[in-house]
């Protein structure tokens, strides 16, 4: 019921302009908060149960781990982002350093990110045409024990996280670029508050917010996973009127 929920606000106002027989490329660039039960294929599964008549095609660059500016000089990116035959590019940034840029550690990691935007990422969608979207991720369930000062819940991180997609989304509209964000983070939110969370109390165990995360407190379940899918579609497809 509350996926249903979400997906009804998310779609609210959505067109979707492509005649049969339509392909929409995408390349997804992240890591495993992407290829962990292999969003690419469920974005896939939903758009052939809402769209039929339009197919997704998808590829994908995830190495474990890895930030935006680590994939600047991995060879798999590399070939993807500048050889790759794409529609729509999809970013997500390492879990924890999108929530890094507004304390400026991890060695200036928005500084980072920003030079992997310009040099890198900016020119190969401009030179395609390809949209981007920015994958919004989520505070970790119970915060991050390794970062207490600045991630000490979940709310805590999931605040920081989606203020550092909001400063790449405007960044890059700066820059007069084709971008959008899928506020997948800011979903795993409304499931929170929905669910009586507070700021620094996150909900019992028994909750649809809680389901959204595998055992590790971190990744998604695979409900988180679909609501995931669910939200980059809603995404791609209203920002393509």
């Amino acid at each position: 019921m509350m996926a249903a929920t979400l997906l009804e606000l998310l779609l609210l106002g959505c067109s979707l302009p492509f005649a049969s027989g339509s392909e929409v490329k995408v390349l997804f660039i992240g890591n495993s908060y992407t290829s962990t039960n292999d969003l690419p294929s469920v974005l896939k599964s939903v758009a052939g149960s809402l769209l039929p008549d339009v197919t997704i095609s998808t590829t994908q660059s995830t190495p474990g781990g890895s930030t935006l500016y680590e994939h600047t000089s991995n060879a798999a990116t590399q070939l993807a982002v500048n050889n790759g035959d794409y529609d729509v590019m999809v970013l997500q940034e390492q879990s924890q350093t999108a929530g890094f840029y507004s304390w400026r550690v991890l060695g200036d990691s928005r500084d980072l990110a920003v030079e992997a935007l310009d040099t890198f990422f900016i020119p190969a969608a401009k030179k395609r045409n390809a949209s981007v979207v920015f994958y919004e991720t989520w505070g970790r369930k119970d915060g991050d024990p390794a970062n207490p000062s600045i991630f000490a819940h979940y709310s805590m991180m999931q605040c920081a996280v989606s203020n550092g997609y909001a400063y790449m989304l405007y960044y890059m509209q700066a820059k007069l670029c084709d971008v959008s964000l899928a506020p997948v983070g800011q979903a795993f939110d409304q499931a929170f508050t929905d669910d009586g969370g507070l700021w620094d109390d996150t909900p019992s165990d028994d909750t649809f917010f809680r389901r959204l995360y595998s055992s590790d407190k971190s990744h998604p379940s695979k409900t988180g996973t679909y609501l995931a899918a669910l939200t980059l579609f809603a995404t791609i497809f209203k920002d393509r009127r």
